[in-house]
């Protein structure tokens, strides 16, 4: 596996990722002489470099600290080139529709890796379980209890820092997907003990006589209705003689927890066996992409940038609306420059001449074009005279080739048109986007035929690129003849 072993556990673990670390980063150096966007380099990132690592992060204790947060700056610092973050890292870590696009977060990765043991322990039957299972009393009752139980029992019973590790990361796990709560039988197959959803006096609980009895989950307390039993039916369907008292304060901690969820009333009783919730990725998933997700929690806010494009533009855009505004790249186009230009225009961080005046990096902050207004994005890409003649144009060659007449306006040149039926001409637009931003760092007006000429230059290439892949030609059919 390309592991070095020393009997001293602590300097195996140093001695190993000192020596992938060393390579990375000589490898990082390499790459970084090549031209390539923060998209190529994240994918370079993560296609080429990180994968060094993974056999260590799933088969050896996890790494201290200072090394992990070495290798993530390393990260940081290989996908923007050394220069300083564009992005803030809390951000470029998150899924695209929510406004990254995916830097890993290493703490996650090794935690990711080593929830991959977890899954092996609960859905396989080996011989090698022994050395987990023989330190435990009680197997089935550690897969079904809380986050806090599993810290609290772990340094007391593992002395193996690896099996540490796992149980650890399996906690992280099950509190990050206490989020994730999306139907009735997610919440109905929640375990009822040692549940910190599921408090009396805020603190779980815990009782030995009724998990005999096959008192598990929160719908073993329910009746075929989805109503919580009252305490005769309770004592009747389990034979359980407990105080009334006791059974209240548990009826109550359990309907409090599902109004919180707004899933009151629920419709039903799920039918036996039933999967404990956090069990039931762990059989339909395969690999540890799944566990990375659930463990980053990415979820859509509105970034300081999409205010300020919905305050330029005074209009309110909904979060759906700018998760598809945010991939509308990704669903059009192949090319990383292209990718790269949209989200440096989502993102307010295009470099121009008003950016780079502030920056005492040019003489003058005036379009290139007009030099009359100040060079922002949306006066370069649309309130520009100049730039208004080229869409004009762009608009009748459209017209007159394809019989279709396009709308233009500041809103979708700017972030592109929804639908997946505009795919097509979103890739156009960023085309004609990264021809208009060329020609204005070059301080010369595009015409009407330098786009004629790149479209099929960017057609031709993407043409061959999905041969190559033996991908279908249909999304691009419609543009044909013009490109050709």
């Amino acid at each position: 596996m390309g592991i070095n072993f020393d009997i001293d556990l602590e300097l195996m673990i140093d001695k190993n990722y000192s020596e992938k670390l060393a390579k990375i980063e000589t490898q990082m150096n390499i790459w970084s002489a090549r031209t390539l966007t923060p998209l190529g380099r994240n994918t370079v990132l993560k296609s080429l470099l990180l994968p060094k690592l993974n056999h260590l992060f799933a088969a050896l204790p996890n790494p201290p600290d200072a090394t992990i947060d070495k290798l993530q700056k390393l990260c940081y610092k290989f996908v923007w080139k050394g220069k300083p973050d564009k992005i803030k890292r809390k951000v470029v870590i998150l899924n695209p529709k929510h406004g990254g696009f995916k830097v890993p977060k290493i703490s996650e990765i090794i935690t990711a890796q080593k929830l991959g043991w977890i899954r092996r322990l609960i859905t396989t039957d080996n011989k090698w379980q022994y050395l987990f299972y023989k330190h435990l009393t009680s197997q089935d009752f550690l897969w079904m209890a809380d986050s806090n139980y599993i810290n609290m029992i772990t340094p007391q019973t593992f002395t193996n820092a690896f099996w540490r590790d796992t149980l650890y990361s399996w906690s992280k796990y099950i509190v990050k997907r206490k989020n994730i709560i999306l139907k009735e039988s997610d919440l109905q197959s929640q375990p009822l003990w040692q549940n910190n959803n599921i408090t009396i006096g805020n603190k779980s609980f815990y009782y030995k006589q009724w998990h005999q009895k096959g008192i598990v989950f929160i719908n073993d307390l329910l009746n075929i209705n989805g109503n919580l039993l009252t305490y005769d039916e309770f004592s009747n369907v389990y034979l359980i003689k407990t105080n009334f008292l006791i059974y209240e304060s548990v009826k109550q901690a359990v309907c409090s927890y599902i109004k919180k969820s707004k899933m009151w009333p629920l419709k039903g009783r799920l039918q036996n066996p039933i999967l404990p919730f956090n069990f039931t990725e762990l059989t339909n998933e395969k690999g540890t992409r799944h566990f990375y997700e659930v463990l980053l929690n990415s979820t859509f806010v509105k970034l300081p940038c999409n205010l300020k494009w919905e305050e330029r533009l005074d209009k309110c855009f909904t979060d759906k609306e700018w998760e598809t505004y945010n991939i509308i790249a990704n669903k059009c186009t192949q090319s990383t420059e292209l990718k790269w230009l949209h989200y440096k225009i989502v993102h307010h961080i295009l470099p121009t001449k008003t950016l780079l005046f502030k920056m005492k990096l040019v003489d003058s902050p005036l379009c290139a074009f007009c030099n009359i207004h100040l060079e922002t994005i949306d006066h370069l890409f649309w309130e520009c005279d100049c730039i208004q003649q080229i869409w004009k144009d762009l608009n009748s060659w459209i017209s007159n080739e394809l019989q279709i007449t396009l709308k233009f306006n500041i809103q979708n040149i700017i972030l592109g048109m929804k639908g997946v039926n505009n795919n097509p001409v979103n890739a156009i637009l960023l085309v004609v986007k990264q021809i208009i931003y060329r020609h204005s760092i070059n301080k010369t007006i595009p015409n009407i035929d330098h786009i004629k000429k790149q479209l099929a230059h960017y057609y031709n290439i993407t043409k061959y690129i999905y041969i190559f892949h033996s991908v279908n030609m249909i999304s691009f059919s419609p543009f044909g003849p013009p490109f050709i």
